[in-house]
């Protein structure tokens, strides 16, 4: 498996793609893509480790971030809103 900070740095990348690749119009859309985001994985989750771990990692996460500044930032281009990251992967 890769190292925490490498997973780390990968999953902003694959979390800023794929909002820029949904072509999200407005806060709204990004908003959306990311429940559904959030929803599969969660589903996920579910399937490889129970209803308890996925809870537990939603619950955590939810504290984490109360206590944490964000990590992204948009930026408004000729072709939409992108997403990037505003910081380096804590990991």
């Amino acid at each position: 498996m890769i190292t925490p900070k490498e997973c780390g740095r990968l999953s902003q990348e694959t979390v800023r793609d794929f909002i820029n690749t949904c072509k999200c119009e407005d806060m709204n859309d990004i908003r959306r893509v990311l429940i559904n985001l959030i929803s599969t994985a969660s589903q996920a989750i579910i399937a490889t480790n129970g209803l308890d771990a996925a809870l537990k990692a939603l619950s955590d996460t939810s504290l984490h971030l109360q206590m944490t500044k964000p990590e992204y930032t948009q930026v408004q281009t000729g072709a939409g809103i992108r997403i990037q990251p505003v910081r380096k992967a804590r990991h």
